[in-house]
C-alpha cells in the first residue's frame, strides 16, 4: 500500500532547511583503516538480518521523543531558541545555589532533633530513591513529555523542603528528604536529557560541562549566605530550605512555559506528524483504544508502559539489601538480629524476582535486552564503582569536618564545596577536549587514575 503523503505548513516550509543536524567534523574518519574481511568471521545470515530488521521497526518512537523532536521546527534558529537557552541558564544557577548550600544543613537538622545516627539511613534511602526514580522519570519524559515529567519534579521538590522545613520530629526531615530525593533527581536527569535533545552529539559533552559551571561561581557565595541565615544553628537551617521553596518553582517556571507553549504550537501546525511519520496514526489508535478502557484498565495500562512492578522489586531489593548496614549499629546484637537477617533474605528474594520479571514477564522492561553489550556494561561497573567509593566516606563527612576541624560557618562551606568544583571546572575542560579531540577513552582512564588516588589520599 503507498505511503500516504505529508502536507507541510507553510509557516513550517521555511524552517526545515533550518532543522539541526549532525555534521562530520574534520576528524571524523582520520584513523579509519580499510581491514579486509576475514573468512573465517561468522557474519549474520540473511534470516538474522531480517530478524534484526523486524527488531529494529518494533521498537516505536514514544510520545515524548516526537514532542522534543517537534522543537526543532517550532523554535528554528532564533530568538525562541535562545530564550529557552537563557531559561535553562536559570535553572542552572538557582539549582547549583541550592544544591551548594541545603546539602550541608541535613546533618544539622538530624542533630536538632537529637538523632544524628539517623544521617546514615537517610542517606541510603535517598541513594536507592535517586536510583529508582530515574528509570520512572524517564519513562514519563517519554510516553507523555520533558516538560510534564520537570514539573512533576520541581512538585516533589517544593514539598520535600516544605516537609523538612516545617518538621517537628527527624521521622519528617526523614519524609522530606525522601520527596525532595524524587524532585532534584528529576530535575537534574531531566534538564540534562533536555540538553542532549536539543543539543548535537559532538557539542553534547561540552554542554554539559558548562551547564554545572555555576557550581563553581555560587561555591564562593554559598558560604556567606549560610552564615547570612545562620543555618547552622538549631533552627536556622529551616530557612536554608525553606527559601528554596519559593526561588526554584519561581526560576524553573519561565523555562516549562516556553516547553508546554512549543508543545501546544507544534500541535497546532502539525509539527508533531513531521517528526513522527506514524504520530497521527498513533493518536488516532490512542483515544480509541483509550475510549475502551475503564479506568482500572487505564491504570493497569500505565502501569505497564512504566515498568512499576520491575521498578517496585528493584526499589525494595536494593531497599532491604542496603538498609541493614545502616540499621545494624543500632539493633540489638547487631547483624545477628532475625530482622536485619529478614530483610537480606528478603531483598535477595526480591532482586532475582526483578531479573525474572524483566527477563520473562515485562512488556516494557527498564532495561531491553537490546542495549546489554560490553560498552553498556563497563560503563555500568565504572558508575558502580565510582559511585560506591564516593557514598563510603560521603554520609559522616560534613560531620566530621564540623566537629574534627576548626572551621568556622563559611570555611566549612568552602571545605564542603571543594570536590564540586573540582567536578564542575574540570567536567567543563573535559567536555571541550572532548568536542575538538573526538576522543573519551584516554579522558576516562586518566579521570579514573586520578579517582584512585584521590580515595587513597585520606587513608593513614
Amino acid at each position: 500500500m503507498a505511503r500516504p503523503s505529508v502536507e507541510i505548513p507553510e509557516q513550517l516550509a521555511s524552517q526545515l532547511s533550518e532543522r539541526p543536524t549532525f555534521e562530520r567534523s574534520a576528524t571524523d574518519g582520520k584513523d579509519v583503516k580499510n581491514v579486509e574481511t576475514d573468512p573465517e568471521v561468522n557474519h549474520l545470515t540473511q534470516h538474522e538480518e531480517e530478524d534484526d530488521d523486524r527488531a529494529s521497526i518494533e521498537v516505536e518512537q514514544s510520545i515524548g521523543v516526537t514532542k522534543i523532536e517537534a522543537l526543532y521546527l517550532v523554535f528554528g534558529k532564533g530568538w525562541k531558541l535562545w530564550l529557552l537557552w537563557l531559561s535553562i541558564a536559570l535553572i542552572a544557577n538557582v539549582y547549583s545555589l541550592s544544591s551548594m548550600t541545603t546539602y550541608n544543613y541535613t546533618a544539622f537538622a538530624t542533630s536538632s532533633f537529637g538523632e544524628h545516627t539517623v544521617l546514615g539511613t537517610i542517606t541510603v534511602i535517598t541513594g536507592i530513591m535517586a536510583g529508582v526514580a530515574k528509570p520512572f522519570l524517564a519513562k514519563m519524559a517519554d510516553l507523555w513529555s520533558r516538560p510534564l515529567a520537570i514539573a512533576v519534579s520541581v512538585f516533589f521538590y517544593t514539598v520535600g523542603y516544605i516537609a523538612i522545613a516545617a518538621s517537628k520530629s527527624v521521622s519528617d526531615v526523614a519524609g522530606g528528604e525522601v520527596l525532595y530525593t524524587l524532585g532534584n533527581t528529576g530535575i537534574d536527569f531531566l534538564v540534562t536529557i533536555l540538553l542532549a535533545d536539543i543539543t548535537s552529539l559532538q557539542w553534547r559533552g561540552a554542554i554539559v560541562g558548562i551547564y554545572s559551571i555555576p557550581y563553581i561561581i555560587w561555591a564562593f557565595v554559598a558560604g556567606d549566605i549560610s552564615t547570612g541565615i545562620s543555618a547552622y544553628t538549631s533552627d536556622g537551617w529551616r530557612w536554608g530550605y525553606g527559601m528554596f521553596t519559593i526561588m526554584v518553582p519561581i526560576c524553573i517556571a519561565p523555562a516549562l512555559i516556553i516547553l508546554f507553549w512549543a508543545d501546544k504550537k507544534a500541535k497546532k501546525v502539525g509539527a508533531l506528524s513531521l517528526a513522527s511519520s506514524t504520530y497521527t496514526r498513533d493518536m488516532i489508535l490512542r483515544k480509541q483504544e483509550a475510549a475502551q478502557r475503564t479506568w482500572y484498565q487505564t491504570c493497569i495500562y500505565y502501569a505497564r508502559q512504566i515498568d512499576a512492578v520491575g521498578l517496585l522489586l528493584l526499589g525494595f531489593a536494593f531497599g532491604c539489601i542496603l538498609s541493614p548496614f545502616t540499621l545494624s549499629s543500632t539493633a540489638s546484637n547487631g547483624y545477628k538480629n532475625p530482622s536485619l537477617i529478614a530483610l537480606l533474605v528478603v531483598g535477595g528474594v526480591l532482586f532475582i524476582s526483578f531479573c525474572l520479571w524483566e527477563w520473562k514477564v515485562a512488556s516494557h522492561p527498564i532495561m531491553p535486552r537490546r542495549v546489554f553489550n560490553r560498552t553498556f556494561i563497563c560503563c555500568i561497573l565504572i558508575d558502580w564503582n565510582y559511585y560506591f567509593s564516593g557514598y563510603l566516606s560521603d554520609a559522616y563527612w560534613s560531620s566530621w569536618l564540623w566537629v574534627a576541624m576548626d572551621y568556622d560557618s563559611k570555611g566549612y562551606t568552602y571545605m564542603q564545596n571543594i570536590l564540586t568544583v573540582g567536578l564542575c571546572l574540570f567536567g567543563a575542560l573535559a567536555g571541550l577536549v572532548q568536542r575538538y579531540t573526538h576522543r573519551f577513552k584516554y579522558l576516562q582512564l586518566t579521570g579514573l587514575a586520578i579517582r584512585v588516588m584521590y580515595v587513597s589520599l585520606p587513608l593513614p
